[in-house]
């Protein structure tokens, strides 16, 4: 496979700066963080697509991704912030955030205002996610308390704290398993766990890699709901949630792997994963065959793809942004 990437290069904290090798011409150029950035998100806003960024300055951030124009900064906070998730509240769009002040904060991303704070935490908290439970949009959050806790967004009252975990908690997701929802989280204990979120039980525990789990999403290969898991043991795994076993392991990165999302459009559906090497790479999920493998100047720390044709990185100095092409064939 050959997808066309786009040259990048990040040379300073606050500027991700693409280039086309062929015309010269700069993607975007995303200025603003002044630090890490260690979460990304998609969310629509007023019915376009907006990309919300979080990072070790304290701050989040709104973005047009397809002109790199800054939108709003959301603060806040006390520390930094370490994951973000738009979540449905009451049918309006609501941002969540999360981080080393052991808070999770609502924030409406038209106006820029806090709408409610949630409390509960005992230490660090590295993920958030929403998930449908009994028709209802709760919200989850996770840590370094090793407790999994599920939200009600409209009251801001906990409804449950799920314990299983043994070490800190670095990934939530929601996932489907046999028609039903289930939320999938993983972290240090180097294992990755599905529970039910209406009665609060533990599902499954998949084990298989050998160093801390940093991420998790769900995708979709020939029909069938599938587990991407990302670790620092440098491996992507992709589980088969029903049978709870791995159906590839794709190897490739030279250092921890940090992230993992779907770039998704009309004819296929790729893996995208950072890394600790300073890498972002492009896979096939069906066999895990490498696609494409671009080099940057950081560490990279997240992903996100806002639409079929780009991909935004979190990076140790700050926000790239890549055209990619996945609709060629073979």
């Amino acid at each position: 496979m050959d997808g066309q990437i786009l040259l990048a290069s990040a040379g300073d904290a606050s500027t991700g700066r693409p280039w086309d090798p062929t015309t010269g011409a700069m993607r975007a150029a995303l200025q603003g963080h002044t630090g890490a950035v260690n979460a990304l998100c998609s969310i629509e806003v007023d019915g376009q697509i907006l990309l919300a960024s979080a990072g070790d300055d304290s701050t989040v951030r709104l973005w047009d991704p397809t002109t790199g124009t800054q939108q709003a900064t959301f603060q806040g906070h006390t520390g930094a912030v370490n994951a973000v998730c738009s979540i449905e509240v009451d049918g309006q769009i609501l941002l969540a955030s999360a981080g080393d002040d052991s808070t999770v904060r609502l924030w409406d991303p038209t106006t820029g205002t806090q709408q409610t704070t949630l409390e509960g935490h005992t230490d660090w908290i590295r993920a958030v996610s929403s998930i449908e439970v009994d028709g209802q949009i709760l919200l989850a959050s996770a840590g370094d308390d090793s407790r999994v806790r599920l939200w009600d967004p409209t009251t801001g009252a906990m409804r449950a704290a799920l314990q299983g975990h043994t070490g800190w908690i670095r990934a939530v997701c929601s996932i489907e398993v046999d028609g039903q929802i289930l939320l999938a989280s993983a972290g240090d204990d180097s294992t990755v766990r599905l529970w039910d979120p209406t009665t609060g039980a533990m599902r499954a525990a998949l084990q298989g890699h050998t160093g801390a789990v940093q991420a998790v999403c769900s995708i979709e290969v020939d029909g069938q709901i599938l587990l991407a898991t990302a670790s620092h043991d440098r491996t992507v795994r992709l589980w088969d949630p029903s049978t709870r076993s791995v159906r590839v392991t794709i190897e490739g990165h030279t250092g921890a792997v940090t992230a993992v999302c779907t770039i998704e459009s009309d004819r296929r559906t790729v893996l995208a994963t950072t890394s600790d090497d300073r890498s972002v790479r492009l896979w096939e999920p069906l066999d895990g065959a490498s696609w494409s493998v671009i080099q940057v100047h950081h560490q990279a720390t997240a992903a996100d793809s806002p639409c079929s044709d780009l991909l935004v990185v979190g990076l140790s100095a700050g926000l790239l942004a890549l055209t990619v092409d996945i609709t060629k064939d073979d």
